[in-house]
């Protein structure tokens, strides 16, 4: 981690960790009105699951049942949440680590705008109900 990471407002609960690859899976909570203008790199596939909440990012807001897939070397972020969140994430191919890079600030608003393949694209309609503050 960095000094410049500050990890207030969330809270990270290891649920189990390869001794032998160092892959795992953890739990990561943010708080409402939780935001950072830091972005993350990771070495290794990051794929998370929404179990409740909401979090923005450029990509558009993630909310409950979500699911994304990303590669090693993706930059993402910056985050926010309107009512706070909590996810099941794990990592593969070794040992997870994160490299902080500083983004511009969070977008509360972001729009819907996911990376898929080819052959989802067309399957995916406007978003725009996702789009707006939850009505908490």
């Amino acid at each position: 981690d960095t000094p410049d990471w500050d990890p207030t407002g969330t809270f990270h609960k290891l649920l189990y960790q390869d001794p032998y690859s160092g892959e795992r899976t953890w739990m990561i909570g943010m708080a409402p009105h939780w935001q950072t203008d830091l972005c993350e790199v990771h070495p290794v596939v990051e794929e998370e699951f929404s179990i409740l909440g909401d979090l923005c990012f450029p990509l558009g807001n993630f909310r409950d049942g979500a699911y994304f897939w990303r590669p090693p070397g993706i930059q993402h972020g910056p985050f926010s949440s309107w009512g706070g969140s909590l996810h099941l994430v794990r990592c593969k191919g070794g040992p997870f680590a994160t490299e902080w890079v500083k983004g511009d600030p969070p977008n509360w608003y972001p729009e819907y705008n996911p990376i898929l393949p080819e052959p989802y694209a067309g399957h995916v309609r406007s978003a725009k109900n996702y789009d707006r503050e939850p009505n908490y």
